[in-house]
């Protein structure tokens, strides 16, 4: 179940959501509902003297058998003008057991066949993969090209094994890593 706890006034709030044994429903992208075994979310948001809000994000986690996910960051701006709000987050993804994924998560059926080998010969087959997602930079600036913040993307598989496609070698104990 879910149990919440909001505290609100005209220059600060916090809210606090906490979940054990959670369902979230199948959907264009779930083919089954995803159990989730923990969910947490810690939320502080408070009026500066300069007329600038600061909205925290002390903690966001939720956890299933096969994936955790956290994320944590701040939001600063002025209510007239939020678009040129200052953003930093970080997020990470850290999955396992890709094998019990499969049953929950994307259909493969609108994937090409060569796809769905793919996914079947080295995603399933991957011990442990991380995803980190990191922003900071004025909102209305992203994804930062042009300057004003920066944006960054890393991911990391520390081992795959796998025939990628048909008449190609067999890979086996590639890690893969990269940052965009």
């Amino acid at each position: 179940g879910l149990s919440a706890l909001w505290h609100v006034t005209s220059t600060w709030g916090q809210a606090t959501l906490t979940g054990k044994q959670v369902k979230v429903g199948a959907n264009q992208w779930l083919t089954l509902p995803l159990p989730v075994m923990q969910t947490q979310v810690a939320l502080l948001w408070q009026k500066q003297k300069n007329q600038q809000w600061q909205v925290t994000l002390q903690q966001a986690q939720a956890s299933s058998k096969w994936l955790n996910v956290s994320s944590q960051g701040t939001f600063r701006f002025l209510p007239s003008a939020w678009q040129r709000g200052q953003l930093s987050l970080h997020s990470k993804i850290v999955a396992t057991h890709f094998d019990q994924a499969k049953r929950y998560y994307l259909p493969l059926s609108h994937l090409s066949a060569h796809a769905r080998a793919f996914m079947e010969q080295a995603l399933y087959r991957v011990p442990k993969m991380t995803l980190e997602v990191n922003v900071n930079g004025q909102l209305n600036r992203f994804p930062y090209q042009y300057g004003g913040g920066q944006a960054t993307i890393g991911f990391d598989i520390p081992q795959i094994d796998t025939h990628p496609y048909p008449g190609w070698p067999l890979f086996q104990h590639v890690a893969v890593k990269g940052k965009y």
